[in-house]
């Protein structure tokens, strides 16, 4: 499976999630470490997945409107992947 590198508007996200959980149904995100700022939620911790392409250290970061996830990211868990984020390497 093949996913865009962005999806702009809540049914585009919703079917692009849908889809990917459909592909990878064991999936899981599993965060060790976080650090917030209010609206940013940065996350680094480990993926799980019976898809070894999709199993290991992994970064996240959520921007939030307030309410809401506005943006989510998946970063390489490395030195550029945590400056960005601002977490420790």
């Amino acid at each position: 499976m093949c996913l865009p590198t962005q999806v702009r508007g809540k049914g585009a996200c919703l079917d692009v999630w849908r889809g990917f959980f459909a592909a990878f149904s064991n999936y899981r995100n599993d965060a060790a470490e976080w650090r917030t700022n209010g609206v940013e939620v940065a996350m680094a911790g480990s993926s799980s997945c019976s898809d070894k392409r999709l199993d290991g250290p992994a970064l996240w970061l959520a921007v939030t409107n307030g309410t809401m996830v506005a943006e989510w990211q998946v970063l390489d868990d490395d030195k550029t992947g945590r400056k960005k984020i601002g977490l420790a390497g």
